[in-house]
């Protein structure tokens, strides 16, 4: 019992000492990611829905359509009816590995969600693909 009290109390302290820099460096990758995904994937954003999302941006979580945990993680991404045309992909998944919900309804999508589909994770517990215009499956 004590060695696992002893673990635990260095666990929170080593992590304590670990946990800003880390959350900092996966707010910057999550940024990168969301960012990358605006570019190479949004053909039209008529709405400006996601005018608000910048590369400078030093985390995610103020972004129109984004949610994160308390520690800063990008947890959903709700772009309902924002009435994007996109050739949808994420190109990095694993970045975005604390995503859990994933809200599409009401755009114009084609192509495949995850290219890199052999090293992700299925993590998903909602996605919403209702009242779409596919033209492509996604997969």
């Amino acid at each position: 019992m004590f060695i696992f009290l002893f673990a635990c109390f260095r666990s929170l302290d080593a992590s304590d000492e670990h946990t800003l820099p880390m959350q900092k460096q996966n707010q910057s990758n999550e940024v990168m990611a969301l960012f990358v995904f605006k570019q190479k994937s949004v053909d039209a954003d008529h709405k400006g829905f996601l005018d608000n999302w910048s590369a400078a941006s030093s985390s995610p979580c103020s972004w129109q359509g984004v949610s994160c945990s308390p520690r800063g993680q990008v947890r959903a991404l709700n772009l309902t009816q924002a009435g994007v045309i996109s050739n949808l992909h994420i190109d990095d998944p694993l970045v975005l590995g604390n995503l859990k919900h994933l809200h599409l309804s009401g755009n114009s999508f084609s192509g495949n969600l995850f290219h890199n589909k052999t090293s992700y994770p299925c993590i998903i517990q909602t996605l919403d693909l209702s009242f779409k215009n596919l033209s492509e499956p996604i997969s």
